[in-house]
C-alpha cells in the first residue's frame, strides 16, 4: 500500500483506524482495498457500489402547494444493480426555489422533468418543440437534436438507442466545442440539460454523463479566465444538472478559488447562491468559509426566511465546522419570529445548523440565547403536530442534543410513529429515532411498542436492500434498541450473519462492537453468531482515554479531574492507593471507571491481590464494587408540562451500569452535580458506598 493512501485512509477514519491498523493491519488494508476497488467500480461504470449518489441527506416537505407537489415522492428507489439510492430532496428543493425566484439568472432551465411541478413530469413533443427548437445556431440545433432524441428513446425505454444518441452526441460535442464561441457554449450548456442526465446513475450510461461532462469541463477550464461572475455560476449550476461531485470537477475547484479572490465585492444574490453551492460540493477552503461567514453575519439583515435557510444547511453539510458566534447569535434571535414561516425544508437545515453549532455549555456562556432555544420547544412542538417526520425527528434531535428536553416532546414523538405508517420513513430517520429513544432513559409510554413496529419494518421484505446499502444505519437502530435493553434477536443474527455491506462495517466499528458484546451480557441464551471480524473487534476497542493524565478537551479535563478527586478520597477511606484501580469495566466502553474488590467481612483488598486471592480455590469470591462517574454530558434536563424539571441519567450510562450489574459487580453511582455539590464529599462517598446495589 502507498503511504499516500495510508495517510488519506487514516485521516479520513482518524485514530481509531491507526490503532486497528497497528494491531491488525493486515485485515485493515484487505478491507481497504475492497473498499477502493468497489468505489473505482463505480467511477468507471462497471459495476454498483454501495451509494449511488454525491450526497443522501434528504428533508421532503409535506405541505400542500406546488413545491410541496415536486418534493414529496417517496425518497428511496432501487436501481437495477438492486441498490438503494435516495435523491438529495434539500438540494433539489433548493434549486427549484431559486430558479423559481429573483435568482433565476444564476441558474441554466433544466429538463423539463426538473423544472415541472413534478418530478416525474413527462415531456410532450409539441412542448419540446415550441420550447426547446428556438436555436438559429447549426451546432445548437445539433444538439439539441441530439437531446430530442434521448427524449424519445427514453420514452419508448429503450436502453440501447439511448445508449447509442449519448455515443453520437459526445462524438459530435468532441469536435465541435472546441471551435464555438462563448455564446453558443452558454446556449449549447442550456440545450443539453434539458435531458436529466442526473438519473444516469448506474453502468454505461453514467460512463457517457461523465464522458460529456468532462467534454465541457475541458472548455470551462480553457475558457474560464476571460468570464464575468454570472457565467461562473451558469457553469457551477451546469455541473449540479450532471450530478458531478467535488472530486472528479477540476473547474469548481476553481470556482471556489474565484470566488475567495473576490469575496469582498459579492452581491446578496452572489452570497445566498454560493451557499447553495458549498451545500452542494462541501469543499471549500476552510479560510474562505470563515470569510464568508463573516460577510453573512454582518449583512443578514438582507436575507429572507429561505434564504436563511440556505445558509444554514451550507454550514451545516461544509465538512468544515466554522463557528461564528456573531452569526449565531444572530439566528437565535431571529429563529423564534420564522420557525412558523418557514417551510419543512428550510425548518430542517435550520435546525441541522443550530445542532451543529450549539451545545449543553452555552447555558453557562449565553444564558440569554440557551433560553431562546428553550423557550422554541413548545412553538416546534405545536409544530410537530402537522409536520413531515424528517423534519419531526430534526426537531427532537435538536433538544437531544442540548440534554435539554420537554418530556411532552418525547412521547409526542413515539404517538406520531406509532399513528404513521412506516413504509415512508428512511432507515436514517428510523435509526435516529432508535438512538434518541435509547439515550434519553425517561419511560415514555409507548417506546417498547414502538421499537417492535420498527423492528417488523426492518423485518420486510421492502427493507432488505436499504439495509444493505445503509449498513450504518441499521446497525444504529440496533444499538439504540440495545440501551434500553430491547435485543430484536433475528435482525441481531440478520446482522452478524451476512456478509453485505461489509466495506461499510470499517465505518461503524464500535455500534457493531457494542451490540455484539452487549447480547452476550444481556441475552446469555442468543445461539447466534457474533462479530467475529478482528479488524472491527479492534476498531470497537479503541479507547478515548489513553491515560487519565491526557488532556484534549473541557468535558475530558473535567471528567478527569473529577475522577483523580474520587481516586484520592476512596484512597482516604479505604487506607490508600493501592485498594483503587481506575480502568475500563467493560470493554465497548470507552470511558475508565474506578473499581474496588472486598472480601468476605468486607474488607478492602490491594489491586496486587486480585489476581492471586482470585486463583485460590479455597477463597470465597471477591466482591466487586464499580464506582460509575456520571459526568456532565451523561445528564439530561427533562422538562414538565407545569414548568418542574427534572435530571436524570442518560441510557447510556444506564446501560453500562445494568450490564455490570448483570456481570456481578455492585454499583456506586455518583452524579457529578451531586458529587460537587456535597460539603462533605468523603462522607458523601461513605454513603454511597452503603446504599451501593
Amino acid at each position: 500500500m502507498k503511504v499516500s493512501s495510508l495517510y488519506k485512509l487514516t485521516c479520513q477514519y482518524g485514530q481509531a483506524f491507526r490503532r486497528a491498523w497497528i494491531l491488525h493491519g493486515s485485515r485493515c488494508k484487505s478491507e481497504y482495498l475492497q473498499l477502493s476497488r468497489c468505489s473505482s467500480s463505480v467511477s468507471s461504470g462497471r459495476g454498483p457500489g454501495p451509494r449511488t449518489g454525491s450526497h443522501l441527506h434528504t428533508a421532503p416537505i409535506k405541505r400542500p402547494g406546488s413545491v410541496a407537489d415536486f418534493i414529496t415522492m417517496q425518497g428511496l428507489q432501487v436501481t437495477d444493480n438492486a441498490l438503494a439510492k435516495t435523491r438529495e430532496f434539500e438540494n433539489e428543493y433548493y434549486h427549484f426555489y431559486l430558479e423559481q425566484s429573483e435568482f433565476r439568472e444564476y441558474f441554466l432551465s433544466g429538463s423539463l422533468k426538473d423544472s415541472f411541478q413534478h418530478p416525474d413530469a413527462k415531456p410532450s413533443s409539441q412542448v419540446w418543440e415550441n420550447k426547446h427548437c428556438e436555436s438559429t445556431n447549426s451546432a445548437d440545433q445539433i444538439v439539441s437534436e441530439h437531446v430530442r432524441q434521448l427524449w424519445e428513446a427514453s420514452e419508448r425505454q429503450d436502453t440501447d438507442s439511448v445508449i447509442k444518441s449519448m455515443c453520437e452526441l459526445s462524438r459530435y460535442l468532441t469536435t465541435e466545442l472546441p471551435v464555438v464561441n462563448d455564446d453558443t457554449l452558454l446556449q449549447c450548456m442550456r440545450n443539453i440539460i434539458k435531458y436529466p442526465f442526473r438519473d444516469c446513475l448506474t453502468g454505461e450510461s453514467r460512463v457517457l454523463r461523465l464522458e460529456i461532462a468532462t467534454l465541457f469541463q475541458k472548455e470551462f477550464l480553457r475558457r474560464h479566465s476571460e468570464w464575468d461572475m454570472k457565467t461562473y455560476f451558469l457553469a457551477a449550476d451546469f455541473h449540479y444538472h450532471f450530478r458531478l461531485s467535488y472530486s472528479i470537477s477540476r473547474f469548481m475547484k476553481s470556482f471556489f478559488n474565484l470566488m475567495q479572490k473576490n469575496i469582498h465585492d459579492l452581491s446578496h444574490g452572489d452570497l445566498v447562491v454560493l451557499m447553495y453551492h458549498v451545500s452542494l460540493y462541501r469543499k471549500m477552503s476552510r479560510y474562505t468559509l470563515l470569510l464568508l461567514v463573516e460577510i453573512i453575519s454582518a449583512r443578514l439583515s438582507e436575507f429572507n426566511a429561505q434564504t436563511i435557510g440556505i445558509v444554514c444547511l451550507g454550514l451545516f453539510k461544509s465538512e468544515w465546522y466554522c463557528p461564528n458566534k456573531q452569526l449565531l447569535n444572530k439566528i437565535i434571535d431571529l429563529s423564534g419570529g420564522i420557525v412558523n414561516e418557514l417551510d419543512d425544508v428550510s425548518l430542517t437545515a435550520l435546525l441541522k445548523y443550530l445542532r451543529r453549532y450549539t451545545h449543553r455549555r452555552m447555558i453557562f456562556a449565553v444564558p440569554d440565547k440557551y433560553q431562546t432555544l428553550i423557550d422554541l420547544q413548545p412553538v416546534l412542538q405545536a409544530r410537530m403536530q402537522d409536520t413531515h417526520h424528517s423534519t419531526l425527528i430534526n426537531i427532537v434531535h435538536l433538544y437531544e442534543h442540548l440534554n435539554d428536553i420537554s418530556a411532552d416532546m418525547i412521547q409526542e414523538l413515539c404517538r406520531i410513529l406509532l399513528k404513521e405508517d412506516l413504509e415512508s420513513w428512511r432507515l436514517k430517520d428510523l435509526a435516529k429515532f432508535c438512538s434518541m429513544v435509547g439515550r434519553l432513559s425517561f419511560p415514555v409510554q409507548g417506546r417498547r411498542e414502538a421499537f417492535k413496529k420498527i423492528v417488523l419494518e426492518l423485518a420486510s421484505n421492502r427493507r432488505a436492500i436499504e439495509m444493505r446499502t445503509f449498513m450504518p444505519s441499521f446497525v444504529a437502530c440496533l444499538r439504540g434498541m440495545s440501551l434500553d435493553g430491547f435485543y430484536p434477536l433475528e435482525l441481531i443474527s440478520q446482522l452478524f450473519s451476512t456478509t453485505e455491506g461489509c466495506e461499510y462495517r470499517i465505518h461503524i466499528g464500535q455500534n457493531l462492537y457494542h451490540v455484539s458484546e452487549s447480547v452476550k451480557i444481556e441475552v446469555p441464551h442468543y445461539t447466534g453468531p457474533f462479530l467475529a471480524d478482528q479488524g472491527q473487534i479492534a476498531l470497537g476497542r479503541c479507547r478515548k482515554y489513553e491515560s487519565v493524565q491526557q488532556k484534549q478537551n473541557q468535558k475530558k479535563v473535567e471528567r478527569e479531574d473529577l475522577t483523580n478527586e474520587l481516586i484520592c478520597l476512596y484512597s482516604n477511606i479505604l487506607g490508600g492507593k493501592e485498594y483503587v484501580h481506575l480502568g475500563t469495566l467493560l470493554s465497548h466502553y470507552n470511558t475508565p471507571d474506578i473499581e474496588l474488590r472486598l472480601d468476605s467481612h468486607g474488607t478492602a483488598i490491594p489491586v496486587a491481590e486480585w489476581t492471586t486471592q482470585a486463583a485460590n480455590k479455597n477463597q470465597r469470591p471477591h466482591v466487586k464494587v464499580a464506582v460509575l462517574l456520571y459526568p456532565f454530558n451523561a445528564i439530561y434536563l427533562l422538562r414538565r408540562l407545569q414548568g418542574d424539571v427534572e435530571m436524570h441519567v442518560s441510557g447510556y450510562y444506564l446501560c453500562k451500569a445494568r450490564q455490570l450489574r448483570q456481570l456481578g459487580y455492585q454499583v456506586v453511582e455518583i452524579p457529578h452535580y451531586e458529587f460537587q455539590e456535597a460539603q462533605d464529599k468523603q462522607s458523601y462517598l461513605k454513603q454511597k458506598y452503603l446504599e451501593r446495589s
